[in-house]
């Protein structure tokens, strides 16, 4: 895994002493923040090369979707930290149209995790998500 990022794209010292000291009295021991914080800088790392570099919408949908709320905004906070600007004005820099308005509202959203799901709804917005990026 560490192959597909450069040597230079670690997780910042001051970052892992922070999330260590938060941790601290719990049962999640060192080694494991240092593993979760650096899942979340490659998927930070993989979002702006298909940003800046490919042009590939399908990683952005696919980060924006499979990771729960609390993970995507560990991303958005780990490319904040590595690139100095965030997620939405990378995707509204490099995009247009209504792909930009589909992938910084994908990004924001903050979605709900309940248990209660409309079902038709869900299927609805599943199809116009499969619309909008299958010519992406």
């Amino acid at each position: 895994m560490a192959i597909l990022i450069a040597p230079d794209n670690h997780v910042p010292k001051e970052d892992a002493e922070a999330l260590y000291k938060a941790c601290k009295g719990t049962y999640i021991s060192f080694p494991t923040v240092m593993l979760l914080s650096f899942i979340y800088f490659i998927d930070a790392v993989l979002a702006n090369v298909a940003i800046r570099k490919s042009g590939d919408c399908h990683v952005i949908v696919e980060i924006a979707c499979v990771l729960s709320p609390e993970e995507l905004l560990a991303v958005k906070r780990a490319c904040k930290a590595r690139y100095k600007h965030s997620l939405e004005e990378d995707l509204a820099a490099h995009t247009t149209g209504d792909i930009r308005k589909l992938l910084v509202g994908l990004v924001t959203a903050f979605r709900y995790e309940g248990d209660e799901i409309n079902a038709r709804l869900a299927n609805s917005e599943a199809d116009t998500l499969h619309d909008a990026i299958k010519d992406c």
